[in-house]
C-alpha cells in the first residue's frame, strides 16, 4: 500500500513552511494543525455541534454537596459543582454545618463564593 498524502491547505498570505519554525515552536504549531485536522474531519462528518447526551453535570458522591446544591439551587451549575468535588469531604461537611449560603446578587459568581468560603 502506498502511504496516504495528507490534504494540503491552500496557502495563505503570511503563511512560513513548517521547516522555517524554530525548533522549540515546531511540536505547538504541529499539534495544532493536527487539532485542525480532527475538527475538520468532524466538520465533513456533518459533527458541527457537541452533541449533549446528559442534563447537567455528573453528580457528585458527597451527600453533604448535594444536599447544598439542591438547597442552593445549583445543581446544574458546572463550575459549583466542580468546586465542591474538588473540595475536600471535610471542608464540604464545614460548609454544610454552617448553614451558609451564596448571594446569587454579589460581585463575585456563586462558584467562586463558595470556594472562597
Amino acid at each position: 500500500e502506498e502511504p496516504q498524502e495528507e490534504e494540503e491547505a491552500p496557502a495563505r498570505e503570511g503563511d512560513i513552511d513548517l521547516d522555517d519554525i524554530p525548533e522549540d515552536q515546531r511540536d505547538a504549531v504541529e499539534s495544532n494543525l493536527q487539532l485542525k485536522r480532527a475538527l475538520s474531519a468532524d466538520l465533513k462528518f456533518g459533527v458541527s455541534k457537541r452533541q449533549r447526551t446528559d442534563s447537567g453535570p455528573p453528580e457528585i458522591e458527597n451527600e453533604a454537596a448535594n444536599m447544598m446544591l439542591k438547597r442552593w439551587r445549583l445543581q446544574r451549575d458546572s463550575a459549583s459543582c466542580f468546586v465542591l468535588r474538588m473540595a475536600e469531604a471535610a471542608i464540604v461537611e464545614a460548609l454544610a454545618k454552617a448553614h451558609w449560603n451564596p448571594n446569587p446578587a454579589g460581585k463575585r459568581s456563586q462558584s467562586e463564593q463558595i470556594y472562597e468560603r
